[in-house]
């Protein structure tokens, strides 16, 4: 955690939930009497022309599919696909540079914008919607935060988030707050204050931002400049809460867990805190753990659900599922001979979501549930490719989630010039 009509409604019925599988029923590879593949079908399914490489914009809102459109936004029934509002842009902006991951509990996000007058990059009009009307309740400049040039190429040094109690949006001048009603907040540090603070778009959260505090050697000076300070701030109340020098991505807000990395590209560990940034746990994460993406790894439940590389089958990436309070591993899905191991996409309640490479059919996939913290698998259906549109189904944390009750699947390559389709499955 930033965006992406044609309407098939169609009902699952609840015997895609009495379980069977390709290997067997109810979790177990050597259930004796296998039951038939059900194949699962699209609610309904649009077209992305975006090419977004990430989860679409808003997918928290309850019953609604919020869908980046060019400059604007568009937000579609969960259920049936049908649109309920298209939101342009307000008056005085040019161009939409990026929207919040998520909105708030009132539906409210955060955008940055370019104003009509702004070169290029030059994203300096903050705003915030109602995703639940699609409206614009407020813009507000931010050139007094920003110094010339220091906006970068678009979307590379700008982020926003959208909190219960403060909206944020964030460049390399550091983090600036606002009520979701529009009232600026105080900067983090006092204005006589020589340092500057400033944090990469990935360590600032709706709640909590670890930042990073630069201070200057005065001018003819020989003493050694004072080394950069990484520091934990609530971002609602202002207050700064643990200092320390090392980098990390916040990856859960409640509870506080941080994702770090020791080398390479891939994260190697998670470390867990209390509410006021006391640091708890620290847990490594499997050595098979694929977490290139800050967003692959999902929490509910005292538990971290994590994907990891590689099966017996040697096709697709597996689950594993850690207990944030012993930093036991509780169980892992390695896949088998027969089955394909499945990658996580999200949590409904006690079960996490979990989708393979269809026991390597082209164009297909195949949808699991197991117990949150048990692992008991359970065969949900199979998902074939959109006739004409695609040659594969991509189960990654790209294109394939889940958000309350539905399963999004995006195909992984359409024809050239139709974009890529997105389908909603319904389950429940």
């Amino acid at each position: 955690m930033g965006g992406a009509g044609v309407v098939v409604v169609a009902v699952i019925a609840a015997t895609v939930w009495a379980w069977g599988g390709p290997d067997g029923g109810g979790g177990g590879d050597d259930a004796k009497k296998p039951a038939p593949p059900r194949v699962l079908k699209a609610a309904w399914q649009q077209t992305d022309y975006e090419g977004t490489p990430r989860r679409l914009p808003w997918w928290n809102i309850r019953d609604l599919f919020v869908d980046r459109l060019g400059d604007g936004v568009q937000g579609l029934d969960a259920r049936t696909g049908e649109g309920r509002w298209k939101l342009r842009l307000p008056s005085g902006a040019r161009s939409l540079c990026t929207l919040s991951d998520e909105v708030n509990a009132d539906g409210i996000g955060a955008a940055l914008l370019r104003p009509v007058d702004a070169e290029e990059g030059r994203c300096t009009l903050a705003a915030a919607v109602d995703a639940k009307t699609g409206r614009w309740l407020w813009t507000a400049p931010l050139d007094a935060d920003h110094e010339p040039g220091d906006s970068g190429p678009p979307g590379t040094t700008h982020s926003v988030a959208a909190g219960s109690a403060v909206l944020t949006f964030n460049s390399r001048t550091g983090p600036v707050r606002f009520t979701p009603g529009g009232r600026r907040l105080d900067p983090l540090l006092p204005k006589d204050d020589d340092c500057t603070v400033s944090a990469p778009s990935s360590e600032v959260g709706a709640r909590y931002a670890l930042l990073t505090r630069h201070c200057p050697t005065e001018a003819g000076s020989d003493r050694k400049k004072p080394a950069d300070k990484r520091m934990l701030y609530d971002l609602e109340s202002g207050e700064r809460l643990t200092d320390g020098n090392r980098a990390g991505t916040i990856v859960s807000e409640d509870p506080l867990v941080l994702l770090r990395t020791e080398r390479g590209a891939q994260f190697s560990h998670l470390d867990t805190y209390d509410a006021s940034g006391r640091p708890l746990r620290r847990i490594r994460l499997p050595d098979n753990a694929l977490v290139g993406r800050p967003d692959a790894v999902h929490f509910a439940d005292g538990v971290a659900v994590v994907p990891t590389a590689g099966s017996i089958r040697g096709l697709t990436v597996g689950t594993a599922v850690i207990d944030l309070e012993t930093g036991k591993q509780l169980w892992a899905d390695k896949g088998s001979k027969k089955r394909a191991a499945a990658y996580p996409v999200g949590v409904d309640g006690d079960r996490v979501i979990a989708v393979s490479d269809g026991a390597g059919d082209a164009g297909q996939a195949e949808v699991y549930t197991f117990g949150l913290r048990d692992g008991a698998r359970e065969f949900a259906g199979r998902v074939r490719g959109a006739p004409k549109t695609i040659s594969g189904v991509d189960v990654s944390c790209e294109d394939a989630w889940w958000q309350d009750g539905t399963l999004y699947l995006r195909d992984v390559r359409g024809q050239s010039g139709d974009g890529r389709v997105v389908r909603a499955f319904r389950f429940g």
